[in-house]
């Protein structure tokens, strides 16, 4: 028989996480001059996350979330159903697949150790901005440390400290779900040669570097917006103007979709 891992919420607890804990909402309490609700009645989803990063972690970190610890749930349904479920915390990847797919510990956890993270509300976590004017944010590839901020992903920046690029505390509303909004870009041509350009027998071919408009970030090199996932269409001939700006998004499986760009056909007036 297949038996789940079962955990006593209480054995998580220190004493030291549950006075400061309470001397938090006393001085939030102060500040504001009345009474407010503990912030476990405030709606915010918790997993168990075992530590599988191999360092040990502190709160605010972030994990990317791995397999159930189950062998195999088919084995005993109702065992599986209905014993606590647990992830596997991984080091955050995105060929991992953790694009959105992230928890926030509540808690420190030792590697090999099993602890509360948060997978959906409002955290406070560290964000890297290239610009600032950033408004969204996922996950930095290997790190556990920080999020990445950008003009899409699944983390909501509802506050910052200071202003600026750099690295700062945040408080993020995690699990949005935005990644397939649409966002503009920057394009710059990586391949303008005479067969790149088109002309009144070939079609034009151009590829660009693509790069988020807001953070600067890179996006992609050498894009073909017309193969592959990417929507654009050119004319079967003629010679193109390279564009230099466009809109494009995230797929369900979080690869860029480059869908608008404002290459246009070169054109001249008859004599």
């Amino acid at each position: 028989m297949i038996k789940p891992i079962r955990f006593n919420p209480q054995d998580l607890l220190t004493q030291p996480l549950i006075d400061s804990h309470a001397l938090a909402i006393q001085e939030l309490q102060a500040i504001v001059g009345g009474q407010i609700p503990d912030h476990r009645d405030v709606e915010q989803a918790m997993v168990y996350v075992k530590n599988d990063t191999g360092s040990d972690l502190t709160k605010g970190e972030i994990v990317g979330l791995g397999d159930p610890i189950y062998s195999d749930p088919t084995g005993d349904e109702a065992m599986f159903l209905h014993g606590e479920l647990a992830f596997t915390g991984e080091t955050p990847s995105e060929t991992g697949g953790h694009e959105g797919k992230f928890a926030v510990l509540d808690q420190a956890i030792g590697k090999g150790n099993v602890g509360v993270a948060c997978i959906q509300g409002v955290v406070r976590v560290k964000v890297i901005f290239a610009t600032g004017t950033e408004k969204w944010a996922d996950i930095t590839d290997g790190s556990t440390a920080t999020l990445t901020a950008a003009a899409t992903g699944s983390a909501r920046i509802l506050w910052r400290e200071g202003t600026g690029a750099g690295t700062v505390w945040c408080a993020c509303l995690i699990g949005c779900g935005t990644r397939n909004y649409v966002f503009p870009v920057n394009l710059a041509v990586t391949s303008e040669t005479a067969g790149d350009t088109g002309d009144a027998t070939t079609k034009c071919g151009y590829k660009y570097g693509v790069t988020d408009s807001i953070s600067g970030a890179s996006l992609g090199t050498a894009v073909d917006p017309i193969a592959g996932v990417h929507k654009w269409v050119r004319p079967t001939v003629g010679y193109m103007i390279a564009a230099t700006f466009g809109y494009a998004h995230r797929n369900s499986t979080g690869v860029l979709v480059v869908g608008w760009i404002n290459e246009v056909a070169d054109q001249e007036a008859c004599d």
